[in-house]
């Protein structure tokens, strides 16, 4: 009898020490609702009710805890975030959870990774009958929460700790519980069978690409991949190459960086090409692949520079806030304005007419929607060359850099021993300041240059 007992202690002590969230338990029925029917369900409870919970894991090193952050920040949502250790039962209860990360890093993830349609296991991902061990994967699923089925769980991760960031590069198709994505060549998506117990993947839906079939040509900083029967490119590939090479030389002298790979630039005859290849995996943060669409020899011009600048400027890393990005990028790249002066004549015309956005809205991963993006744009762009040209573009570099593991407010006062408030004070004064009559001349002078 006494034996019996001992165990019955043992067991109910392990049962209780579980990392993380170990106090959470089942809360509802064991049937999942007739009326959870997938992703679209989930997007439309999420948008309608806002009660989404993303939690984050914080059993992985201090960089994968901020990139695990960082992830959440970029799904957005408007969602309360939380660390997989401060979940409680009645999150549980209330909230569909959106799960970041994998077993090594989520404890929560631990906790019901055995009870999900996929999953990762000895640093593979099992989804059916298919195993997939490329460090690279990353993946996201939606399915009824093993520990309230009558809420969702939205996973969203990758298979190795170093591509956490990576997971934001998915498609994200609206119509799809699953998305498998290996790299831009192997990608799985499609819908889990679905019964009142569980959701189930038997063999996983390989989505064909065919850009084996593209043609490649080779320049030395790129190499070139469009369909043959693109004949705008084939035509033009000669100047097509001039003109990037030429401008990936500036960009790496304007930021100081040696960029080892070569840049991979798939190109289509039009943005509606691109989205049925590439089902929309564009990759914006991928170091070394760039995905772009050309016409003729002169439209898209400032897409592709953009493509560029940005994979250059990734090599310092992934941003927490938009800010930064826009300013180092439409304040020294400068693709819209002829000169300094002038991006700080719009701005003085936009502050004139009373459309000023104070800088503190334009904190965080993106912007609110019902902000007009050309103020923004020219906002941005006069700030952060204000600030390069106070400061120097040294400075501003390390105020990039740390907005990849720090938010901007901290990055700012890391940076310049300044908070965003003290600096746009200074910026605001600046432009009251310019000599009208040197706007004037400047203005000209472009004008005239352009004649």
């Amino acid at each position: 009898m006494r034996k019996k007992l001992i165990v019955i202690v043992v067991l109910i002590i392990s049962l209780t020490t579980i990392s993380g969230c170990s106090s959470i338990i089942n809360t509802n029925s064991n049937k999942i609702p007739k009326d959870m029917t997938g992703i679209v369900d989930f997007n439309d409870r999420i948008d309608t009710h806002k009660n989404g919970l993303i939690v984050y894991g914080t059993k992985g090193s201090e960089k994968e805890i901020t990139d695990l952050i960082w992830l959440g920040g970029a799904i957005g949502y408007d969602l309360k975030m939380k660390a997989d250790k401060d979940v409680t039962e009645e999150d549980i209860e209330n909230n569909h959870i959106i799960l970041l990360g994998n077993p090594s890093t989520n404890s929560l993830f631990e906790k019901v990774n055995s009870q999900l349609p996929i999953i990762i296991k000895d640093a593979k991902l099992i989804a059916g009958n298919k195993e997939i061990t490329e460090k690279s994967t990353t993946f996201h699923f939606v399915t009824p929460n093993p520990l309230n089925k009558e809420k969702y769980l939205w996973v969203v991760g990758s298979i190795s700790n170093d591509h956490l960031r990576d997971a934001f590069d998915l498609g994200f198709i609206r119509n799809m519980d699953y998305e498998i994505k290996v790299n831009l060549h192997e990608v799985y998506y499609g819908a889990f069978f679905k019964n009142e117990k569980n959701w189930t993947i038997k063999s996983p839906e390989l989505q064909e690409y065919k850009l084996e079939k593209f043609k490649k040509v080779e320049s030395e900083n790129f190499d070139f991949y469009y369909n043959p029967i693109n004949t705008f490119v084939e035509r033009d590939i000669e100047k097509i190459i001039q003109s990037r090479e030429e401008y990936y030389n500036q960009c790496i002298e304007k930021l100081g960086v040696s960029f080892e790979d070569k840049i991979e630039d798939y190109m289509f005859m039009s943005e509606k090409l691109m989205g049925s290849y590439t089902h929309y995996n564009y990759d914006r943060y991928n170091k070394t692949m760039m995905v772009d669409f050309y016409a003729n020899s002169t439209a898209h011009e400032d897409y592709y520079k953009f493509k560029i600048a940005q994979k250059l400027m990734y090599q310092y890393g992934k941003y927490f806030d938009r800010m930064s990005f826009d300013g180092l990028y439409l304040g020294y790249f400068n693709p819209y304005y002829n000169t300094g002066i002038e991006m700080h004549t719009w701005m003085k015309e936009i502050i004139q007419k009373q459309e000023y956005i104070p800088l503190d809205y334009l904190v965080g991963f993106s912007y609110e929607s019902s902000l007009n993006k050309d103020i923004i744009s020219s906002e941005l762009a006069s700030f952060g060359n204000y600030l390069i040209n106070t400061y120097g573009i040294d400075k501003y570099i390390e105020l990039y850099k740390a907005n990849t593991v720090k938010r901007i407010d901290e990055a700012l006062h890391s940076t310049y021993n300044k908070d965003l408030l003290e600096l746009e004070g200074e910026w605001l004064e600046y432009l009251d300041n310019i000599d009208e009559d040197l706007i004037d001349s400047n203005i000209k002078g472009v004008e005239n240059d352009e004649k």
